[in-house]
């Protein structure tokens, strides 16, 4: 799949996590499930100013309206009402599989035959429709056909790690910055921006936070995750 190039937003030459822009009342972030391993990162680059109050909630896209919040971080394409978008890294989407099933490795076309229930007898999971991990599986995979009927869905990245992990005959579809040493990761070449994003052009303490995260402080704490830069 083709993703479009997305800007690197000017206010990169910051080269500090501190507020130049306006004061505002609060901060108000959202992370999709799929991108929460970026929120380590996120809290760091936070401001810890007693004047603003920073509140950061966990939805999938699509489930909130994003004029809601000051910065939605997500993986893959932005939502159509975004007026604002900066790449600040790169994710990986792997299928993981407990280690019993001895998998190391799988053709896109064998892939698909284990998840469309056309081969194999693994128990598979899956994420909600509205996980990036899923959708972009789907699009680059599937190639749009539907997931095995027999396929358990997960409700959450942290649920389906624990699921595969737990049942020695488990696969999953999962972000690379979610895996674990407790699963082993199949590579099928899928990648996917992660995109700080708003309704707006970010003024304040939003404007200040992409800029960290964008900064060398904000990419060596990413860089720990995810694969930094554009996509190839």
């Amino acid at each position: 799949m083709k993703f479009k190039t997305f800007a690197i937003f000017a206010i990169l030459v910051l080269s500090a996590c501190t507020g130049t822009g306006a004061p505002q009342t609060s901060l108000r972030i959202v992370i999709s499930p799929a991108a929460h391993p970026v929120s380590a990162v996120v809290l760091t680059c936070a401001p810890t100013s007693e004047d603003i109050s920073v509140s950061i909630d966990s939805f999938y896209p699509g489930s909130f309206a994003l004029a809601d919040y000051d910065v939605f971080i997500r993986l893959g394409d932005p939502d159509d009402d975004a007026g604002f978008v900066a790449q600040i890294a790169t994710e990986e989407i792997v299928i993981i599989a407990n280690p019993s099933l001895g998998i190391e490795q799988l053709t896109r076309s064998e892939a698909a035959d284990l998840f469309s229930g056309r081969s194999g007898t693994a128990a598979i999971w899956i994420g909600p429709e509205s996980d990036e991990a899923r959708q972009l599986f789907s699009a680059e995979i599937l190639l749009g056909s539907p997931v095995s009927s027999t396929a358990s869905l997960a409700a959450s990245p942290e649920q389906m790690l624990a699921e595969v992990s737990a049942d020695p005959n488990a696969v999953g579809i999962l972000p690379a910055a979610w895996a674990s040493e407790s699963v082993a990761t199949i590579d099928l070449g899928i990648q996917t921006p992660v995109l700080a994003i708003s309704a707006t052009e970010p003024t304040g303490a939003a404007r200040d936070l992409i800029a960290c995260l964008q900064s060398p402080t904000g990419q060596a704490g990413l860089g720990e995750e995810y694969i930094l830069g554009a996509i190839e």
